[in-house]
Formats: C-alpha cells, structure tokens, sequence
C-alpha cells in the first residue's frame, strides 16, 4: 500500500532510519486526559509505537500502543487513570518495528514476531 506524505520529495528512511521528530503532552483542563502528539520521520514501512504515562512517583496513569500507523503524525488523547493536581507526569514513546526472529539469517527457522526497537522519547510535564 502506498502511503501519502505531504512532500513528496522527502526521502522515506528505512525502519532501521525511523526517528521520533517531535513528542508533545497537553493536558485537558479536567486533567483526566492529555492530548499527545507524535511526529516521526518519513517512513518506507509503517511503524508501532507505544506511548505510556507516569506519575512522580512511576506509577502507569495511561498508555496505548499504535500499530502500522499511515501517517507521520499521530495524535491520541489518553485518559488518565488517576490525576493528582499540580503533578509532574512522564510521557514515554518507543517506535519500533516487527521481525519475524531467524528473517536476516538465512540458516535459522523463522519464528515468532521479534520487536525491534528503533527510538525513544520522554518529556515532563505538569498536570496543573
């Protein structure tokens, strides 16, 4: 399947060239959820992502996983498990991408599906 990019003069990067451009939270005014956006680079082949939010203390208050994603820019809202005020959150991003383990060697069984993790991204952020 193709996929459209604004420009279609950009180089689309092999999985293994996959970065993460830009990673944002903003909180809703009932800081229960955050509105994230994730941009990435121009892609040849879709890719995962997963996105997790931490409190100060490491607790998980919400997290979600993209798959195959067709654009370059994603936006999600998460909702919030629980939301102290005048806290300061983590958000974590993992892009990856999908093997099948033995694909690159030739002598050894394909198996199950391997992850192969390609960038990561952390910002703060207050829920004020």
């Amino acid at each position: 399947m193709e996929t459209f990019f604004q420009d279609p003069g950009e180089e689309r990067l092999a999985p293994e060239n996959v970065r993460i451009r830009r990673l944002s939270a903003q909180p809703w005014l009932d800081r229960q959820i955050v509105h994230v956006t994730v941009e990435v680079d121009p892609f040849q082949q879709r890719p995962n992502l997963d996105l997790a939010v931490f409190d100060a203390q490491g607790n998980e208050l919400a997290s979600t996983s993209i798959i195959q994603s067709m654009a370059r820019k994603m936006e999600v809202n998460l909702h919030l498990r629980a939301a102290p005020r005048g806290e300061t959150c983590t958000l974590t991003a993992a892009l990856y991408s999908l093997s099948l383990e033995g694909e690159s060697n030739p002598d050894q069984e394909p198996g199950a599906l391997e992850r192969l993790e390609r960038d990561t991204a952390r910002i703060t952020f207050e829920l004020s």
